[in-house]
């Protein structure tokens, strides 16, 4: 902690940070970190390069389509559009992206590489990918019904949405038929699949891959379903990359159904220094949470 820092030392009931700032003296009593943080002019970035740090929840809401681009035109079966604009940059997992891959099964994917062909229907639990992640909604054998897979840009800067729209898709060689979106929302980073109408009328029970992995299979955000049922309610956070959800003419997501992740709190401080005083005095903290490692952008080392 702080009396790990170089140029620290304690002096009597206070921590004296001496060292490259230029400030007046600051005394800061029973303050949280996050506002000592920003007293002492430090740049903090808190944050978790891993989706398994993502937050889950899930509600209900009216499934609207939208009549897109065509990224994957009709008669489409194991097909990939790669390099799809987001229209603006997006963070996935700590890194920025302005495009993605479209992928026919269910998915996307960010990173200049998909997995082997398009085929690819196990986008979280897949070893070896060679994409940076993936965000799945539906990740399995599917195949369309006539109509294309499309996307398009909505809103404003800086509250766009980029969604992706899968229309009356069907598994391979099932009948019945699946509606669903991926949105990506701009400067949030919220991460949010929608499902509208899903009827798969087949007995046949298949399963789906639905959630969030990062650069490699061990790093994942997914859903896990033990019995049929409707999903909304009945589904819990996945255990292992290979946890599914299932569909069948009992099993399929509710008309409605949103699934949301957001992304770990990401907290910037520009650092002005203001005057000639390099001391700070700090009689306490508290810290809750997460401990996580602190960096500042010039002047001030924080090694050991």
């Amino acid at each position: 902690m702080l009396n790990s820092y170089q140029n620290n030392q304690k002096t009597g009931n206070f921590f004296k940070v001496s060292g490259a700032f230029n400030a007046t003296p600051l005394t800061v009593k029973n303050t949280p970190l996050f506002k000592i943080v920003a007293g002492l002019l430090l740049c903090f970035q808190i944050g978790q390069a891993q989706v398994s740090y993502y937050t889950f929840s899930e509600n209900t809401a009216t499934y609207s389509s939208i009549s897109g681009t065509t990224a994957i035109a009709t008669s489409w079966d194991n097909n990939a559009a790669l390099n799809i604009p987001i229209g603006f940059t997006f963070n996935y997992n700590s890194t920025n992206y302005t495009t993605c891959s479209i992928l026919s099964n269910g998915f996307i994917t960010f990173g200049t590489t998909v997995a082997g062909d398009a085929a690819g229907y196990n986008p979280i639990s897949v070893n070896g990918a060679g994409f940076d992640g993936a965000i799945s909604a539906l990740g399995m054998d599917l195949k369309d019904n006539g109509n294309a897979i499309t996307y398009t840009t909505t809103g404003t800067a800086p509250n766009r949405t980029f969604i992706v729209q899968w229309n009356n898709v069907r598994r391979v060689s099932q009948s019945g038929s699946f509606n669903f979106q991926i949105r990506l929302s701009e400067t949030t980073n919220i991460i949010q699949i929608i499902y509208g109408s899903c009827s798969p009328s087949s007995t046949t029970t298949l399963n789906a891959e639905v959630g969030l992995r990062g650069r490699t299979n061990a790093d994942y955000n997914n859903r896990s379903q033990s019995s049929n049922s409707t999903w909304y309610g009945n589904t819990s956070s996945g255990t292992s990359n290979t946890d599914t959800n299932r569909t069948r003419s009992n099993s399929y997501p509710n008309n409605g159904l949103v699934y949301s992740w957001y992304p770990p709190d990401y907290t910037y401080t520009n650092c002005t220094p203001a005057s000639t005083s390099s001391t700070y005095y700090i009689s306490s903290y508290k810290i809750t949470g997460a401990i996580v490692e602190a960096s500042n952008t010039s002047g001030y080392s924080t090694g050991g």
